[in-house]
């Protein structure tokens, strides 16, 4: 099912025409801006986690655009794999990926549900919801589009949380934070310290540009390289 949506949405991105749009997008459209958490926000919350000897684990929602809800009225063409009649288009009611709306959208629904949760939007970040459970207990929830952190000084207090967003969306539990936006975090409990890199990230792109080679350049030019003193003519021809 989830290849099939992720097919369709790719077919939006290729098939949504403004000839089938009752207005052009990019005038009827309003708002498209949708807020993620600031790394700094992430940092400090981390920094929390680690000095109160927080639990902080991490979820990621399936297919997150398409459980909201479009303010629009948007048409596109019948995809490829569905009977197609002449002069049929499809109404969209779901906020599909290659939508610009779609990241407030999904923004807008998730957020009225942490609400509707007792949950409690902070000033300083609107991604970042804390909730006082009982016995004065904080639980701090962080949003990165589709990415969700919980975290909380007690594990059946984020299990309770964690149980009741996948109540309401399909979510992969991803556990204990191991990984988040492409930092590998390293917690030393002893510590209370939480050590963040992206040493995985580096290793991708030394696989993705041979760099996992046994040849090691230890200048960043070639050895051979010649070199003349500048002139006028040369400057000009380089």
């Amino acid at each position: 099912m989830c290849s099939e949506l992720k097919k369709m949405t790719k077919d939006i991105r290729l098939s949504t025409k403004q000839g089938y749009v009752l207005e052009d997008l990019n005038s009827a459209v309003e708002w498209i801006f949708s807020p993620v958490a600031r790394y700094i926000s992430i940092r400090i919350l981390l920094s929390i986690v680690a000095v109160n000897d927080f639990d902080i684990d991490n979820m990621d929602v399936d297919t997150a655009f398409p459980n909201a809800d479009l303010d629009e009225d948007i048409f596109m063409e019948v995809p490829d794999g569905l009977e197609k009649i002449n002069g049929m288009v499809i109404k969209l009611n779901k906020a599909l990926y290659g939508l610009k709306q779609s990241p407030r959208q999904w923004n807008l629904l998730i957020h009225q549900y942490l609400l509707s949760i007792n949950f409690k939007q902070t000033v300083e970040d609107a991604c970042i919801y804390v909730y006082t459970a009982s016995k004065g207990e904080l639980v701090y929830v962080c949003l990165y589009v589709d990415d969700i952190l919980v975290a909380a000084k007690h594990r059946d207090v984020i299990d309770t949380v964690k149980q009741k967003i996948k109540d309401r969306f399909k979510c992969k539990d991803m556990g204990p934070c191991i990984h988040f936006l492409g930092f590998k975090l390293t917690r030393f409990r002893d510590t209370k310290t939480i050590l963040i890199n992206n040493i995985h990230m580096i290793d991708k792109l030394l696989v993705k540009f041979d760099g996992n080679s046994n040849e090691v350049s230890h200048i960043p030019i070639e050895p051979n390289k010649q070199f003349v003193k500048p002139t006028n003519e040369n400057i000009r021809t380089a």
